[in-house]
């Protein structure tokens, strides 16, 4: 098989032993299939849904037919799977009125590197052992809870995933493959371009990432408009104020030096005058240096008196030096008064303290960069949007070229089956349209035709459901190539054919089923003869059962299909030749 995209976000070897990731890149990874394996639902267990009170089947990897009488429940499976991934549920189908649903199922997603992706990614399991146990249980109200792994999801998740996991075909639900998205995927693992597809998604987003971050730099620029000029104003009367540090408590002692002037004259003349009145102090402690005594308190006083009074005469000499520079100065007060008054005018317009007109001054300053620097940022990003919506256009043009031009060898791919299936006149063919995305520079669609006299039309426009999935057979035969395909599940894929055509049906199902697990409700003995597992929906006592059939068993189910009630011998013998040939 060829290599399949997985995005994950470290290197994991799967411990399955058959699948090994590879690095590509910091965000791609390779899953190289090394063994046969496929995607694959391994159990269904089955509690309290329509006619079935408690079924558990296991199944086998490959192909499993699944038949039974009319009326006998044969689609009870499938619609218990749609049920189990999501879809809506109904009161009346709630077996007992006091019953609730339990519907579980298990799957090995060990090849099926989106389903682990997004398990992985959420934290339902991990690489190295993935696993995937999914259970609802539908209370008789309707009210329903969901479980991966024990880990309660929500119904859009069940549906997401399910996607991953299972293709359900009914006569008219052929949603996957009418998806835009599934139809592009499966032309790009046509092309093996699943490293290209990654490269050209990341890349885009970059681009889109950095588109963003552009628009907001224009966005920011343009409501900044007002703000830089507001700035620049502000920005300016601060320069012109041109405050310096200490100035404001500089300019307030002078001021309160010259309000004070001749209090402070008159004070300090006082002084002068009382501390002159001490002379008889310095006298009489002359007097006292002069007596003989060495008592330790004369001493002691001695010595204070003396260093008081070398005190007194440095104050005296200070304050004479202080009393000089007191001046009244009225020039200079009304000049002091005029400079506070602009700051703190300044102060009350910026809403700030006198004080924090400096810290304000160097906020305005910094915001005025970061606006400067928003500029240089818009060239920049500017220069790299051009760049990497350059490098997305390069690898987007690749990519479209190899889609163009394995179109028409896919489409031809396809319709080379369509003869077997009964659709002579059948074909596809792709139309593109132009569409950036992170899938590249187109979209594309499907166009089916079943009848050549009619124009071709999208796959999801076909009229007939029997015909539908035949076109989506010869397409999943092809895709299987290459694609990691979900387990396919189809309701009567043989709808109004029978003979040949169903054995073709039979056969296209059964090379299908090397890459992608199929299970197969038929009425046609040549469908149902064909597969590994065949099982028979059996109606007893208005319950549904289901039984695993095996030998002559199973020969029996096959001539009851040929021969209908009545089974002849001559129809017996044709059972066994029709298993006989399927071994072919």
């Amino acid at each position: 098989m060829a290599a399949v995209l997985i995005l994950c976000v470290k290197l994991k070897l799967c411990k399955l032993g058959v699948a090994i990731f590879e690095l590509v890149d910091k965000r791609t990874y390779i899953c190289t299939q090394i063994s046969y394996l496929v995607l694959m639902l391994k159990q269904l267990s089955i509690q309290n849904y329509l006619l079935v009170d408690n079924l558990s089947v296991e199944f086998m990897e490959g192909m499993t037919t699944v038949t039974g009488e009319s009326g006998a429940g044969k689609s009870i499976l499938l619609d218990a799977l749609d049920l189990l991934l999501g879809a809506r549920a109904k009161r009346d189908e709630i077996l007992h009125g006091d019953s609730k649903i339990e519907l579980v199922a298990e799957f090995d997603i060990g090849r099926s590197p989106d389903a682990i992706t997004i398990l992985v990614q959420d934290e339902f399991t991990d690489f190295e052992t993935p696993e995937c146990i999914i259970r609802r249980v539908i209370n008789p109200e309707g009210r329903s809870r969901a479980f991966i792994n024990n880990i309660p999801v929500t119904q859009q998740f069940l549906r997401s995933i399910g996607d991953f996991l299972v293709d359900i075909q009914g006569q008219d639900d052929f949603r996957r493959i009418t998806s835009r998205k599934v139809q592009l995927q499966i032309l790009d693992e046509y092309t093996n371009s699943g490293p290209l597809r990654a490269k050209v998604a990341e890349l885009y987003d970059d681009w889109q990432k950095t588109l963003k971050e552009l628009e907001d730099a224009i966005a920011l620029k343009a409501n900044q408009i007002d703000r830089v000029e507001l700035l620049g104003y502000q920005i300016q009367e601060l320069l012109e104020l041109s405050m310096a540090d200490g100035e404001l408590d500089s300019l307030e002692d002078e001021r309160k030096i010259l309000e004070n002037s001749a209090s402070i004259s008159e004070t300090l003349s006082i002084l002068e005058v009382e501390l002159n009145k001490i002379d008889i102090v310095r006298s009489k402690t002359k007097e006292l240096k002069e007596l003989p005594s060495v008592n330790k308190d004369l001493v002691s006083g001695r010595e204070t008196l003396a260093t008081a009074l070398d005190l007194i005469d440095d104050a005296q000499n200070d304050l004479r030096s202080y009393a000089a520079t007191v001046k009244e100065d009225p020039a200079r007060l009304s000049e002091i008064e005029t400079r506070l008054g602009k700051i703190f005018e300044m102060a009350r317009k910026h809403r700030v303290q006198p004080e924090e007109l400096s810290n304000k001054q160097k906020q305005i300053e910094k915001e005025i960069g970061e606006i400067d620097q928003n500029e240089d940022r818009l060239n920049i990003l500017e220069s790299e949007v051009d760049e990497r919506e350059k490098q997305f256009q390069i690898a987007g043009k690749k990519l479209s070229q190899k889609r163009r031009e394995a179109a028409p060898d896919f489409c031809s791919e396809v319709n080379s089956h369509f003869a077997s299936l009964g659709l002579d006149r059948g074909a596809i063919e792709i139309s593109f349209e132009d569409r950036e995305s992170a899938e590249g520079l187109e979209q594309l669609e499907l166009l089916a035709r079943t009848v050549e006299k009619f124009d071709f039309a999208p796959l999801r426009k076909i009229a007939s459901g029997g015909e539908m999935t035949r076109v989506n057979l010869a397409i999943q035969a092809v895709a299987a190539k290459n694609s990691h395909l979900p387990c396919l599940i189809l309701d009567e894929a043989d709808v109004g054919v029978g003979g040949t055509i169903s054995d073709s049906i039979g056969r296209l199902l059964r090379n299908l089923s090397e890459t992608t697990q199929v299970l197969c409700v038929t009425h046609a003995p040549q469908v149902a003869a064909i597969g590994q597992q065949h099982f028979k929906v059996v109606r007893e006592n208005e319950k549904t059962n289901l039984l695993n059939l095996e030998g002559e068993d199973r020969v029996k189910e096959l001539a009851r299909m040929l021969a209908g009630s009545e089974v002849t011998p001559e129809t017996t013998d044709f059972a066994k030749n029709l298993l006989a040939q399927a071994m072919d």
